[in-house]
């Protein structure tokens, strides 16, 4: 009898499939682990998931039995590198699978990067004389704008906020605050636009 029932239950098929489990390690180009990437994998048509860390540069990637899992790794500094991954499922079991991915420095185009364009305008008829301005980012030491006309200034070349103060010759100071954040390279500060009317 007890024959019977082992050999029956040999026959049950595997009603929990296990879950693909994918580890990805991330590297630099010498090969060192990186700590601290976003690692995250997506099913097709799913949402990124996050992976978790369990290693200094090793992340565990998890999604459903036969998956085809799209891993991809960023780091600040970093252009994002991308594997896919067939995950097939064997029986009751699901062969855990490596990848390695190495996250490449971040290429700059080589500009000369601009916090913010300030422009100063004055109320009335009068012209503007002896007109200056200045800087302070992130609640920083002020520094002196540059100027590039007679009443416009390129002042910083930082991410942050931004607080403005301008002033000229018979006229009350100004200020002006704007957040200046990364442009689309990753690299620069976003060009802000900022102008200051003095009285």
């Amino acid at each position: 009898m007890s024959l019977l029932l082992l050999v029956a239950a040999c026959h049950i098929p595997c009603q929990d499939l296990a879950s693909s489990s994918v580890v990805v390690t991330v590297l630099d180009e010498a090969g060192a682990p990186i700590s601290g990437a976003d690692v995250r994998a997506a099913e097709p048509d799913g949402e990124p998931e996050p992976c978790t860390t369990s290693a200094p540069g090793d992340y565990i990637c998890s999604g459903a039995h036969n998956a085809h899992l799209v891993i991809t790794a960023s780091l600040e500094g970093f252009d994002a590198a991308t594997a896919e991954v067939d995950v097939v499922s064997r029986q009751c079991e699901v062969p855990d699978q490596t990848v390695e991915l190495v996250l490449e420095p971040k290429t700059c185009p080589s500009v000369e990067p601009v916090g913010v364009n300030l422009e100063i305008i004055g109320s009335g008829v009068d012209p503007l004389v002896g007109v200056w301005a200045s800087y302070a980012v992130n609640g920083g030491a002020e520094a002196d704008c540059v100027a590039v006309g007679d009443a416009a200034f390129q002042c910083g070349v930082e991410v942050g906020e931004y607080v403005l103060t301008a002033g000229a010759e018979g006229r009350e100071e100004g200020t002006a605050t704007i957040a200046v954040g990364v442009d689309s390279t990753g690299c620069y500060p976003e060009t802000g636009h900022a102008t200051i009317t003095l009285d």
